[in-house]
């Protein structure tokens, strides 16, 4: 512990070895939000046995889902503009103020925009942004001014000003046509369902139900009486339904199994009811991607029965040749067996098919 206790150093001394350590943690900042900017865009966390990028920030940090999400913007802007990374590592700017930016920057602005954040606290970004980028029910007008339009200086465009003048005098640039994140996001009008942990074996749930769904629940309500006394108890009873439902169409669930038949389709692809529901047990519902150092992928949702010797090899449906994979390390696999270039076309003749422009065949 003594290497904490700074008792002994003048206070001129601890000053300076703050900021030095502030600067240090800048520096490596910047350098792990780099990181994982490239670990994004080259998808390595499916090497690293996760199914998403958020996945891996979320196992690899210990933030709560708004903060993995922050985190991920702003690696995706860093990586979409590199710029960034020098103002983040000598502190010109910081991941809160960078995150401001993200919804305003494209290649058109971002030099200029850099340049008004630079040193800027995060209220003072935020009446910038709010000149620069009223909000009001006016705003769709006001976009479509033409460029020409937009020839304030970018002294003036940085001004922090305390009310917004009339929406004809700001200086509007325009606006990506698809913004640096692809995260989800929530609308105000859809609000996030909150399950918390209040207790050993108890959870709170919080979430808005329509109209349709409490004429539903009232309904249930009232047929089960005795048996479903209180809401929790219904809906308890409502997700062991459905959880029966998704099993049986995942992997062939049955509470009355019938005797394995020999395979009669002709098709190689196709899998029998009994060995599907081998596989899911086996795998305990779960994707089997290890990675190189053992890690097991934890995904279990879109999960999809991969052949494990391809079928364009030969590979049949049994047991031993299945296992469960989540789809991004399905493709993962797929492109390391059969090449990323054969999978990218069958991915693009999926997509044709689906929008119905199969192309004709010719002879």
């Amino acid at each position: 512990m003594s290497g904490f206790s700074f008792s002994h150093l003048s206070g001129s001394q601890v000053l300076e070895g703050y900021f030095r350590a502030k600067a240090s943690k800048r520096a490596s900042d910047a350098l792990l939000l780099a990181y994982l900017a490239d670990i994004d865009a080259r998808r390595l966390f499916v090497e690293a046995s996760h199914p998403s990028m958020y996945s891996f920030v979320a196992a690899e940090f210990d933030f709560t889902d708004d903060l993995v999400k922050k985190r991920i913007r702003a690696a995706r802007a860093a990586h979409e503009y590199p710029q960034v990374l020098p103002m983040l590592s000598d502190g010109r700017l910081s991941q809160s103020t960078l995150l401001l930016l993200v919804p305003h920057l494209h290649h058109g602005n971002v030099d200029d925009l850099l340049s008004c954040a630079a040193d800027k606290t995060r209220s003072e970004l935020e009446r910038i942004l709010a000149a620069r980028f009223p909000t009001s029910e006016m705003m769709s007008w006001t976009m479509g001014a033409s460029s020409s339009e937009h020839s304030t200086s970018t002294e003036q465009n940085c001004q922090t000003v305390g009310a917004p003048g009339p929406l004809e005098s700001q200086s509007l640039p325009h606006l990506p046509s698809q913004p640096v994140t692809h995260l989800p996001m929530t609308s105000p009008a859809q609000p996030r369902t909150r399950v918390t942990p209040i207790a050993a074996n108890a959870h709170g749930v919080q979430f808005m139900m329509d109209d349709d769904s409490h004429e539903d629940l009232e309904y249930l309500r009232a047929a089960l009486g005795h048996e479903a006394p209180t809401v929790a108890h219904v809906f308890a009873r409502a997700l062991k339904s459905l959880r029966r439902e998704v099993d049986k169409r995942r992997s062939a669930a049955t509470d009355r199994p019938q005797r394995p038949r020999p395979q009669v389709s002709a098709n190689p692809r196709h899998i029998a009811n009994h060995v599907r529901r081998e596989v899911w047990k086996r795998d305990e519902g779960q994707c089997a991607f290890h990675s190189t150092d053992g890690r097991r992928c934890t995904a279990r949702g879109g999960l999809e029965l991969d052949h494990i010797v391809p079928v364009a090899r030969g590979g049949r449906s049994t047991v031993d040749n299945l296992r469960l994979l989540c789809w991004a390390h399905n493709q993962f696999v797929a492109e390391r067996e059969l090449g990323a270039t054969f999978m990218k076309g069958k991915r693009d003749e999926a997509q044709r098919k689906r929008q119905g422009r199969t192309p004709a065949l010719t002879h």
